[in-house]
């Protein structure tokens, strides 16, 4: 597959914000 390494950022963004507005 593709690099595990660096994921998507803006996902990563989306997901910490969900996490902290949520």
């Amino acid at each position: 597959g593709k690099r595990p390494s660096k994921l998507s950022p803006r996902l990563l963004i989306q997901f910490f914000c969900i996490s902290v507005g949520g």
